[in-house]
C-alpha cells in the first residue's frame, strides 16, 4: 500500500470570501477537487461557513486563528487626556473601508474633539487614503506611515486608546488581537469573522461597516468613561492572552496534522 502524501490548504480570506467568484477556477477548486483535498484551514469560523457555500464539505474545514505570539504581560490602561488617539493597520485595499475609517474621523473632528488617527500598512489603493485625507480636510489629524516592521508596530500600540477597522470584508482580523494585547480596544465592523476577534461590548465594539454615528458613539463613550476605558483594556489583553496564544495555535496545528495522519 502507498502512503500517499496529506494535502492541507491555509486559506486567506480572499480565497473564500472573493475569488470564488471572480475566477471560475477558484471555484472548480473548492466544488470539484476538494474531495482530494485532506484539509483546509480558516481563521474563524464565519469563515469556515461560508467556504461551505462553494461545496467544501464540513469536516474537512478546521479553524485555527492566527496567534499573537507569546503571551503579553502588558497592564491595563486609562485613556488619553486631551486627544484621542486611534490607530489602524491593515492592507490598503477596498474590503478595508478606507473611506468608512477616514469619516468616522472627520465626523469626531466635526463634533469638536482632537484627535489624531495614524495608519500603518499599504496596498494597491493606498492613493484612495491620501486622496480621502486631502478630500475631508484631516491633514492635520491623520498621519500615514505606510508599511512598518511588525515589532515596531506592536512596540507603538501602547500609546494608542482605540483601533479601528470597519471592514467590508474580514476573514479575522490579526491586527485587532495584537492592539488588544496591547491593552487596545477595538472599534470594528460586523463583519464575516472580525467579530470573532472581540469580547463584544466587553474588550470592543461592533458597528455596521458604514454606521459611522454609532461607531463615533462607542468611541465616545469609552474616551469619556475612563472606568469602563479601563475595564475594556483589561478585558482586551485577558481576550488576547487567553484565546489567541502561539501555543493554542500550535497545539490545533499539532492536533489537525497527528489526526490526518493517524485517519
Amino acid at each position: 500500500t502507498i502512503n500517499k502524501p496529506k494535502i492541507i490548504i491555509t486559506l486567506r480570506g480572499a480565497d473564500t470570501y472573493i475569488r470564488p467568484w471572480a475566477y471560475e477556477k477558484w471555484e472548480e477548486l473548492y466544488r470539484t477537487q476538494s474531495k482530494y483535498i485532506d484539509a483546509f484551514v480558516t481563521v474563524s469560523q464565519h469563515q469556515k461557513e461560508y467556504l461551505q457555500r462553494w461545496g467544501v464539505a464540513e469536516h474537512k474545514i478546521h479553524v485555527i486563528p492566527v496567534s499573537i505570539g507569546l503571551k503579553t504581560k502588558a497592564l491595563p490602561k486609562y485613556p488619553s487626556e486631551n486627544i484621542i488617539k486611534i490607530v489602524s493597520a491593515h492592507r490598503m485595499c477596498w474590503e478595508k473601508n478606507i473611506d468608512g475609517n477616514l469619516r468616522t474621523i472627520k465626523l469626531l473632528k466635526e463634533k469638536g474633539h482632537a484627535v489624531r488617527y495614524d495608519i500603518y500598512g499599504d496596498g494597491p489603493d493606498i492613493g484612495q487614503v491620501y486622496y480621502l485625507v486631502d478630500k475631508y480636510e484631516l491633514q492635520d489629524e491623520v498621519n500615514i506611515y505606510g508599511k512598518v516592521e511588525n515589532e515596531v508596530f506592536k512596540k507603538r500600540l501602547p500609546m494608542y486608546d482605540l483601533f479601528l477597522q470597519l471592514s467590508h470584508s474580514e476573514a479575522f482580523g490579526a491586527s485587532v488581537i495584537e492592539a488588544q494585547s496591547m491593552g487596545v480596544p477595538a472599534i470594528i465592523s460586523n463583519t464575516d469573522g472580525l467579530p470573532e476577534t472581540i469580547m463584544e461590548n466587553k474588550s470592543g465594539f461592533c458597528v455596521e461597516p458604514n454606521n459611522i454615528e454609532t461607531a463615533v458613539k462607542h468611541i465616545l463613550d469609552l474616551i469619556n468613561n475612563k472606568e469602563m476605558y479601563y475595564s475594556f483594556s483589561e478585558k482586551a489583553i485577558k481576550n488576547s492572552n487567553d484565546n489567541f496564544s502561539i501555543d493554542m495555535e500550535v497545539d490545533k496545528l499539532l492536533k489537525l496534522y497527528k489526526g490526518l495522519i493517524h485517519n
